[in-house]
């Protein structure tokens, strides 16, 4: 996966800002980071947010690495009240995304050659639960926290983390296997992938790649119904109550 860098500033661009953002952009192409960034001010930054829906959950959740801890903090509050000026309709431009993406990628869990990100049940349905809660609620700052909020039980929180720590860590394993960033799971990685994730031979002659693709159908089921779960209780926040 790539990283994305934004070097928020606070006015013009001056030349010590440019020079900066240069210098980090090279350290990280040398040290063989896929790297997306760019040099904003606030402004720059709502206006693109308001016209590409991918940016603008990319500044939904950016995170503060270093640097003015102030120009943040009104980066933030900017973002909350001038991006998101009505929940209500950013959440349900997310859950039609999330249903035109199904369809492009396979509405069933159950599709024999899955895509871990984009497919039903994939790391994609966490992050549009995680920016739909992200824009619900400003304590959510990382998934732990849907519990904090009462988004979820302390059991569906469990599940949830087993669920993504598994799905995070075979992404993980598609990636070495394939020398690239690969999402798509092929019958072939399939059986390769069974073994490095530790699935031995099951009893009555279960075979490990059966087992395996078992226990991803039962956590992919586990992030489409709990991230459903986090966007249908924002939802229900989000509406005028009478």
């Amino acid at each position: 996966s790539d990283v994305d860098l934004l070097f928020l500033v606070d006015g013009e661009v001056g030349p010590l800002a440019a020079h900066v953002a240069e210098r980090i952009q090279y350290v990280l192409w040398d040290a063989g980071v896929q790297l997306g960034s760019a040099v904003r001010t606030i402004d720059e930054c709502i206006a693109l947010g308001r016209e590409d829906v991918s940016a603008c959950t990319a500044i939904l959740v950016a995170r503060f690495l270093g640097g003015d801890a102030t120009l943040f903090h009104e980066f933030s509050t900017a973002v909350r009240r001038r991006l998101l000026p009505d929940l209500e309709v950013f959440i349900r431009g997310q859950r039609e995304a999330m249903a035109e993406r199904h369809g492009r990628f396979g509405d069933s869990l159950y599709l024999l050659q899955p895509n871990l990100k984009e497919g039903a049940g994939g790391l994609r349905d966490y992050h549009t639960a995680y920016w739909v809660a992200r824009a619900s609620d400003p304590m959510v700052r990382d998934v732990g926290d849907l519990l904090q909020v009462g988004l979820f039980t302390e059991s569906e929180m469990a599940e949830y983390r087993a669920a993504l720590e598994f799905l995070w860590r075979l992404r993980n394993q598609i990636h070495l296997l394939a020398g690239r960033k690969n999402d798509q799971m092929s019958f072939e990685d399939q059986e390769v992938l069974a073994k490095t994730m530790g699935f031995a031979d099951g009893r009555e002659g279960e075979l490990p790649v059966e087992r395996f693709m078992r226990e991803y159908y039962r956590h992919a089921r586990a992030v489409q119904n709990l991230s459903e779960i986090v966007i249908e209780q924002c939802h229900a926040r989000s509406r005028p109550r009478d």
